[in-house]
Formats: structure tokens, C-alpha cells, sequence
């Protein structure tokens, strides 16, 4: 029997081609109908908006790898969080590639536990000819009643840069 281009199955030979187009459509087709509301989705809100462009939303669990001996988040993981957080959203805002220029005002507010859920969140609140300014905010949530706390806050300065990483121009629409 010859198997090249095909698959022997069950004592049939079928082109893999063939059998590969007919798995897509069927995948295709299931995403297809998920994605506009048949089957058992459809009763449930299926649209999630988009964020605004310039803001970026990061959820993260606290572990004990991530926590000092006192139990809370290491300050520098939380930086971390927020250095992505802004660097997201400056590229969203900018749709270019982006670096970290500056941070300043880090404001620890309280101490964030291991094992919380928190929230990163950024959002560009001024656009300049390469650059822009973004607050970056990381918020604890408690799970069993959903209390909000601002735990961390810094100021970023990002940098829009083109291949080269020299600074470039920031597109504002």
C-alpha cells in the first residue's frame, strides 16, 4: 500500500489533506458558532470590550516564591508588575515598541499578602512628541467580599523607539 500523502485508518486510505481540511472546518465551525452565541454559551454575555487604547490590565496571585520572610510581595516584583503594566500600555497607545525612560513617586500603600489577588493597572494620562506618561496603580482584592485596596503607585516615563531603538514619534491616532 502506498502511504505517501495519506494515512492508512482502519484499513483505508485517506489523503492527509484531506483529512486535515475536513479537522480545520470542523474547528472552524465550532469556534465559529461559540463565538456567535450558539450551543451552550449562547445564554451567557460572550462580549468583552476591549480596553481603551492606552490602558493595560494585568491580574496576578501572590505565591510564597514571590514573598519576603514577612509574608508580603517582594516591592520589586510589584515594580515589575507595574513596569509592564506601563509598558503595555504605552505600546497599545503608541502601536509601536516601547521603552521604560523614567519612574518616579513608588508609593508602597500598604503591604500586599501572599496568597491575595491583585490587579495592575495602567493608563497613559499624557502624550508627547516620542514620549508619554502612564500611572501605574497595583490593587489587592479580597476574594471573599471583593474589597479593593490601592497598594502600590508609581509614575512611568515610556519612550516610543523604531528598530533601531532611537526615540520615534508617538502616533496619536
Amino acid at each position: 500500500m502506498n502511504r505517501v500523502g495519506g494515512v492508512a485508518m482502519r484499513g483505508k486510505l485517506i489523503n492527509t489533506k484531506t483529512r486535515d481540511a475536513a479537522r480545520s472546518a470542523t474547528v472552524q465551525g465550532s469556534q465559529e458558532s461559540w463565538l456567535q452565541g450558539e450551543g451552550e454559551m449562547a445564554d451567557k454575555e460572550q462580549s468583552i470590550p476591549p480596553l481603551e487604547r492606552g490602558h493595560a490590565l494585568i491580574a496576578h496571585r501572590v505565591f510564597p516564591g514571590q514573598s519576603n520572610t514577612n509574608g508580603t510581595l517582594f516591592g520589586g516584583e510589584a515594580l515589575r508588575w507595574m513596569d509592564e503594566a506601563a509598558g503595555i500600555a504605552a505600546g497599545r497607545c503608541a502601536r509601536k515598541a516601547v521603552v521604560t525612560a523614567a519612574m518616579d513617586r513608588v508609593e508602597f500603600h500598604v503591604p500586599i499578602m501572599s496568597g491575595a489577588l491583585v490587579e495592575t493597572i495602567a493608563r497613559v494620562t499624557k502624550i508627547g512628541r516620542t514620549s508619554m506618561q502612564v500611572i501605574a496603580e497595583v490593587w489587592t482584592e479580597d476574594l471573599f467580599n471583593g474589597e479593593r485596596t490601592l497598594a502600590t503607585s508609581a509614575n512611568f516615563v515610556m519612550v516610543a523607539v523604531d528598530d533601531d531603538g532611537r526615540p520615534t514619534p508617538v502616533e496619536t491616532e
